[in-house]
């Protein structure tokens, strides 16, 4: 006989599918099938697990002989437990609850999560990009949650009427249970697991589940008897989970921390955002915040090397854990790599006032970059420097009612003098504009001959709540042609 025709033996030898056998085997039908018409040959894992569930050495199955017909163990008497089981619609449907409440619990948990941070990054004044970004990640895992869940539901529900219309019997042996499934008096399916092979045994208040080939089979605790295997079975796997806490501790705070370091950039980038909001100060300027959460990937790598001691997998949080340290190191450098570029004086307010006259109110805050240490693309002209002033609520209330009835700033900028300002910076769709010829001395005018002048254009951008309203200095050259 073929390897596949010793397979296909054993295999109606012990009353199994092809489907059956490859649940155990954690393959597919078509594989069994395909060693069976001897187009494949089993890998080695495979062989050794075939040897285990057919009860036959690994030579027997390779061998061309006849398959030696073992001698019939002699049946025992009775078996030590016997038990027969049939549900009821409402206990089949408390089957599909408990299978999907851990699902559902995931979904709401991620929707609180989504709607929380979304109030918080509002709160903070976040930007709109990091807003879109952090909450369409968990907008994208609460669909596939939920999406698994209604999938799960429905698989269920098709099994809802087949479990409530079968029997199951279970008979318990010395080492192996026998599983017997009818429908009307007709059986459609028997199983011979040896203890081993329970994958999982679950406690659901009223039920012990257990998980064989990926399948699952409620038993009834009320329906036990006192000193039933399964009771000790459930107590050996409690036993075996104390016996592991300490490894399964490990493995979860490997796993947090595993998590939280992929996470660590994400999470300061969102701080970055929030002290923007907060401080008005520039991105660069506040990318120290990186700093703060090298505590993560720095605690992952010593947890790393914790769980290599203790034998569990470890190089993840190793490899994740020096990965995001070195770039959160490199990010927060930044600041310290970009700290020339900017300042915090007043000398483009007092200049402002100087020049066009007008009285800046007392402001919160004043950023300057210094454009020239760096290439510029796109605009008019070449821009030299640009600065930014924060203003709280009264005086910005103050300083636009000031602006409203100064004839030097302008509400909208005339076509004329479009060609003179600052192209790289959007002008306010509600606020005023200004604009400074140092060269000339001149306000809000072309020039009366070509050449290349120095420029202020003044932007400050209104906000109809007196939340957010700021000025924008900038200073630039601009090479100017009268028309032909």
């Amino acid at each position: 006989m073929t390897v596949g025709e010793k397979i296909q033996h054993h295999r109606k030898k012990q009353n199994l599918s092809q489907e059956e056998l490859g649940q155990k085997l954690l393959v597919s039908r078509q594989t069994v099938s395909l060693w069976e018409m001897d187009k494949t040959l089993p890998t080695v894992d495979n062989l050794i697990r075939l040897k285990e569930i057919f009860g036959v050495s690994i030579d027997e199955l390779l061998t061309e002989d006849e398959p030696r017909e073992e001698e019939k163990e002699a049946p025992a008497p009775s078996s030590e437990e016997s038990y027969q089981f049939m549900f009821s619609p409402q206990e089949v449907k408390e089957f599909t609850r408990t299978q999907t409440r851990s699902i559902l619990k995931s979904v709401i948990s991620l929707a609180v999560i989504t709607v929380a941070l979304t109030i918080i990054l509002a709160f903070l004044d976040a930007s709109e990009g990091a807003v879109c970004v952090i909450v369409g990640i968990l907008v994208f895992g609460m669909i596939t949650y939920v999406k698994t869940f209604f999938a799960y539901r429905r698989a269920w529900r098709t099994k809802e009427s087949r479990i409530a219309t079968s029997c199951y019997t279970y008979e318990v042996f010395d080492d192996y249970l026998t599983i017997r499934i009818s429908n009307e008096k007709e059986t459609t399916k028997t199983l011979k697991v040896y203890f081993r092979e329970i994958e999982a045994l679950r406690d659901s208040k009223r039920f012990y589940i257990m998980q064989i080939a990926g399948q699952l089979y409620f038993l009834r605790k009320t329906d036990l008897c006192e000193d039933s295997f399964f009771h000790k079975r459930f107590k050996t796997v409690q036993n075996k989970s104390v016996s592991t806490k300490d490894s399964k501790s490990w493995s979860t705070i490997s796993l947090v921390l595993f998590l939280l370091s992929i996470a660590s950039i994400w999470l300061a980038l969102l701080t970055v955002a929030a002290l923007i909001g907060l401080n008005h100060l520039a991105m660069p300027e506040n990318m120290w915040a990186f700093f703060l959460f090298t505590p993560i990937p720095l605690g992952s790598i010593v947890v790393g090397f914790i769980l290599k001691k203790k034998g569990i997998k470890y190089m993840k949080n190793i490899v994740v854990g020096i990965i995001m340290t070195a770039l959160l190191c490199i990010y927060g450098s930044f600041s310290f790599g970009f700290a020339d570029l900017y300042s915090h004086d007043d000398g483009p307010i007092l200049q402002i006032e100087q020049t066009i006259g007008t009285d800046i109110p007392p402001h919160k805050q004043i950023t300057t970059q210094d454009w020239t240490k760096g290439t510029q693309s796109g605009g008019r002209g070449n821009i030299l420097s640009v600065s930014e002033v924060y203003f709280d609520r009264e005086n910005a209330r103050t300083f636009e009612a000031q602006l409203q009835a100064d004839s030097r700033w302008l509400s909208t900028i005339p076509n004329e003098l479009i060609g003179m300002t600052q192209g790289f910076f959007d002008p306010p769709k509600r606020g005023f504009a200004s604009v400074y010829n140092l060269t000339t001395g001149e306000l809000n005018c072309l020039p009366t001959e070509n050449g290349t002048y120095r420029l202020i254009n003044v932007y400050y951008y209104g906000d109809p709540n007196y939340v957010t309203n700021y000025m924008r200095i900038i200073e630039y050259e601009l090479t100017f042609e009268l028309p032909s």
